[in-house]
């Protein structure tokens, strides 16, 4: 029998970036965690060690996202920690536009490789619907790879409906094939 979450996490938290997580958010870099805001873990890691003020608001705050005016959106970033640990992070995009339109979604997420599969990015993504709920959007999308069981079999445990395939993803978005679900609010 499986544990609830609650009880195996009893402290998750889902909140704003706080650069008292810095040093174990780049702990999850070192170990193969995708960066948020850079190419490369080895960028975002220089960034926040050399010049973290620099940096720093693009964490903490609504950005936007994207090359140009045609293809980006507004992002809200929120980090999942327990206690003094950074287990992931999540970020929801508004006023999609271009590409992330098509390739983007309004959500996206990555959970610290260690910890997958232990329901964090259920239980993350069930709080961020709420909170896309109250700030007025009627569903989400969520753009994930085709062959990433978890992401999807999260997605489905919190309402997500399969919508579309989309076999020929631009590259900045994904290197392979995609799957688009919706969730309702």
């Amino acid at each position: 029998m499986k544990v609830p979450l609650h009880d195996r996490h009893p402290y998750l938290h889902l909140g704003r970036p706080h650069k008292d997580l810095i040093p174990s958010y780049i702990e999850a870099l070192k170990e193969g965690m995708k960066p948020a805001r850079h190419a490369t873990a080895a960028e975002e890691i220089e960034a926040l060690t050399n010049d973290t003020d620099k940096i720093w608001p693009s964490f903490a705050h609504q950005v936007i996202n994207g090359h140009d005016d045609t293809n980006s959106c507004l992002e809200d970033m929120f980090w999942i920690s327990a206690r003094d640990r950074f287990l992931g992070y999540l970020a929801l995009k508004t006023d999609l536009r271009g590409l992330q339109a098509l390739y983007g979604g309004h959500i996206g997420r990555e959970i610290r490789p260690g910890l997958r599969g232990e329901g964090i990015g259920t239980w993350a993504l069930e709080h961020i619907l709420l909170y896309a709920a109250g700030e007025g959007f009627s569903y989400v999308d969520i753009i994930t790879g085709h062959d990433n069981v978890a992401a999807i079999t999260s997605i489905k445990k919190c309402g997500g409906y399969f919508i579309e395939d989309i076999e020929a993803p631009h590259p900045q978005f994904f290197d392979r094939a995609a799957v688009r679900y919706r969730i309702d609010l």
